[in-house]
């Protein structure tokens, strides 16, 4: 294509859209020009001017024909203009002003052309999509999804010699042809009417596969006619079977299915149902089944599971879920569940999301012009319009890097304009954009570590819940912790901050409190600090909060043997320890066990929760529980000092006493040698074992049921005289 001016490509199309369009025997349509709207002559100097003339330009109710014409014509070869002109479809699409910014603002449109070709096959295919809206919707966003995949296919580095591709024009119009004729029978889901172009991405983005041939999605279509909402439950149709009939595991490929090849003419969603599956199979079925009927619907991968997600409304409801860690199969910007809130929130808001748009569109003229303040200035103009809108967010932070020449204050602006666009309803997001492209450029900028402090603390101050479902805090404290250095000294400023930032929060006081406790682990300095600073939060943390951060704590210093954290998480819900033990006569001397420390071997957290290990070992007494995995089961008692044992008081629960017969009760100086000093053959709610003159000396007591049960005591009080 020769090469034109921006000025003169803008200038030129309310006469003619291109010479090419014009050898092709179209007429676009001249747009009005309405009082107080820039002329197109003018867009030069509009772009050369002031910012304020840009926005008003943008803001005309003709600009978009404008400004996409330029965009087509500036991004397609003369060859491919040529074939679009053909038919008339280029005519009719550029005279639209509401298809064109369907199609450009519904999502990313990697190649225009590409794009375009196969919206022109459409159009060639069924010409009324450019006179009815709902098809011209449906046409436009199958084009744009099999354009965007044949592309991603087509351009993938790892594609073999032999390669075939799947995302064809062939299939494409089995897609289209579904859903169109599947309408005009009435036999679609209503929701269905009320899509705009990005929500029919996700249903034509779905694919070629077995799931989704003609067989298969007619199936669907008329055996699970369901009310939208209902979809999240249409998993269950199907049975959960890991082995079919004939004894083959799912997990052995494709002799599952193979005995039932050709059985079924619903394809592969008839077979599931019949043959059944797993979550992977299950979750398909029910998202597929919203998908035929004309209800958006996605796959999602978790854990060791595969779930769905439906969107029978205006918000997506997780199906078949088990965990927060979702990543959506079909995406535009990534898998992450925020992205996907974020992606529909962004396009549901039509008048911003096409205004902002239009100005992208005109940075990157601006930017394509050597005009490069003019192209910073209209990026950041199009996030003021939609300051949630990932992909603007993407392409403005790409010329902050390449060709903005920011200094530090000025990446320090950008950082604190992303806390304020997603901080408080979409912080994963805004975790995404700082770390992967903001902060790897500013922080090094910054000289001192108080201003790497206030960076990092400037993201806290932004964070309000986990919004919109939990998200990987841990792991954004942890790469901050590299950016402050990642030493001791960086630990103690991640600890300062959370702890001052958070400890009213509802979302992110528990994970920075364990998340803290768990540092102190690798720096065992903090410790003191630590303490101090959850006393010191007393009552703004809540009980809750304080049982699981008690609990986390014990956990962790049972398996290291820790006696100074196990201590300080027992004091943080000291209070919470009313006396419950019976009356008893205690033996002679102190309580020698009292800040002690209280390991089990296992832990059965419903039935005992951890904070409340601390007690057993208090005059108050406390609980722990055991599960019943083990062949035997023990816990064992570290004394915070050698003594001499006067005896040794075994306290059970009411319930289940039996559990603890044949209990063997075994005390060592140094956690090695251990010596037999009693046997519970059967257990009493209080067992006494008197070791008065017997000469006993120990820092570690066990207790050793052998058998495979569960074990739970309230009680392990060692009497005695201390000897160090």
């Amino acid at each position: 294509m020769k090469p034109y001016s921006i000025a003169l490509l803008l200038s030129c199309f309310p006469v003619a859209l291109s010479p090419c369009a014009r050898a092709a025997g179209e007429v676009p349509p001249q747009p009005p020009q309405e009082a107080g709207a820039p002329r197109p002559g003018n867009v030069q100097a509009v772009l050369n001017g002031d910012l304020q003339a840009c926005l008003d330009f943008a803001k005309s109710p003709d600009s978009s024909k404008i400004i996409y014409r330029w965009l087509i014509e500036s991004t397609i070869p003369k060859e491919t203009l040529e074939q679009l002109g053909k038919n008339g479809f280029l005519s009719r699409f550029a005279g639209d002003q509401e298809w064109m910014e369907g199609f450009f603002n519904s999502g990313p449109v990697p190649n225009i052309g590409l794009a375009l070709e196969k919206l022109a096959a459409l159009y060639r295919r069924d010409p009324k999509i450019a006179s009815h809206p709902l098809y011209r919707k449906l046409a436009t966003a199958t084009a744009l999804e099999y354009a965007r995949q044949s592309d991603k296919e087509m351009n993938n580095p790892k594609k073999k010699k032999d390669f075939h591709p799947s995302w064809t024009d062939e299939r494409m119009f089995q897609t289209y042809d579904y859903y169109r004729t599947s309408h005009a029978k009435g036999l679609l889901n209503p929701v269905f009417d009320t899509l705009d172009y990005w929500d029919m991405r996700i249903l034509t983005g779905r694919g070629p596969g077995d799931w989704t041939s003609p067989e298969s999605l007619t199936w669907l279509r008329d055996n699970v006619r369901l009310p939208a909402q209902q979809y999240v439950g249409a998993c269950w149709q199907a049975p959960y079977r890991l082995h079919n009939e004939f004894g083959e595991s799912i997990h052995s490929g494709a002799s599952y299915y193979a005995p039932f090849d050709g059985m079924f003419k619903g394809g592969r969603a008839e077979m599931t149902r019949e043959v059944g599956a797993v979550c992977g199979g299950l979750s398909t079925y029910g998202a597929t089944a919203a998908i035929a009927n004309g209800v958006p619907a996605l796959t999602m991968g978790e854990p060791g599971h595969c779930a769905y997600t439906v969107r029978p409304d205006k918000e997506w409801v997780p199906a078949y879920s088990l965990s927060w860690k979702r990543g959506c199969h079909w995406n535009f910007y990534g898998e992450k569940w925020s992205l996907l809130i974020a992606t529909q929130n962004t396009f549901s808001d039509k008048a911003a999301r096409d205004l902002s748009g239009k100005l992208v569109v005109l940075g990157d003229a601006a930017r394509k012009a050597g005009h490069k303040d003019r192209a910073g200035e209209l990026y950041r103009a199009a996030l003021e319009v939609q300051p949630i809108n990932f992909a603007h967010w993407q392409q403005y932070l790409d010329w902050c890097s390449r060709e903005g020449g920011l200094g530090r204050n000025q990446w320090q602006e950008v950082s604190r304009q992303i806390v304020n666009a997603y901080g408080k309803d979409y912080p994963e997001i805004a975790w995404m954009l700082l770390s992967g492209k903001v902060y790897p450029v500013l922080i090094p900028l910054l000289e001192t570590p108080q201003e790497k402090e206030a960076e990092i603390r400037n993201f806290h101050q932004s964070l309000d819940r986990m919004k919109p479902a939990n998200w990987d805090f841990p792991g954004a404290l942890a790469k901050q912790m590299d950016y402050l250095g990642g030493d001791e000294a960086a630990a103690g400023t991640m600890m300062k901050v959370l702890m001052d930032e958070h400890m009213k929060s509802q979302d992110y006081v528990a994970p920075s409190l364990v998340w803290c406790s768990e540092l102190t682990a690798a720096y065992p300095s903090l410790k003191d600090q630590f303490y101090k600073s959850v006393a010191s939060a007393g009552s703004d943390i809540g009980d809750k909060v304080l049982e699981q951060l008690a609990s986390s704590i014990i956990m962790q210093a049972e398996k290291t043997g820790d006696i100074q954290s196990f201590q300080a998480a027992g004091s943080l819900l000291k209070d919470r320890f009313h006396p419950k033990l019976p009356r008893f006569d205690p033996f002679p001397g102190e309580l020698l066990s009292s800040g002690g420390m209280l390991i089990p071997n296992s832990v059965h957290e419903r039935y005992g929760p951890p904070w409340q290990h601390w007690g057993v070992l208090e005059a108050c007494g406390g609980f722990f529980h055991t599960n019943n995995k083990e062949d035997a089961t023990e816990v064992k008692v570290i004394l915070p000092r050698m003594g001499e044992l006067s005896g040794i008081v075994v306290v059970s629960r009411k319930s289940h006493v039996e559990r603890g017969d044949g209990t063997v009760v075994e005390v060592s100086e140094d956690g090695s040698d251990w010596k037999e000093v009693g046997t519970i053959e059967k257990m009493q709610q209080v067992q006494r074992i008197d070791l008065g003159g017997k000469n006993v000396r120990a820092k570690y007591v066990r207790l050793k049921c052998n058998r495979k049960d569960y074990f739970h005591l309230d009680g392990i009080l060692v009497y005695g005289r201390r000897l160090a």
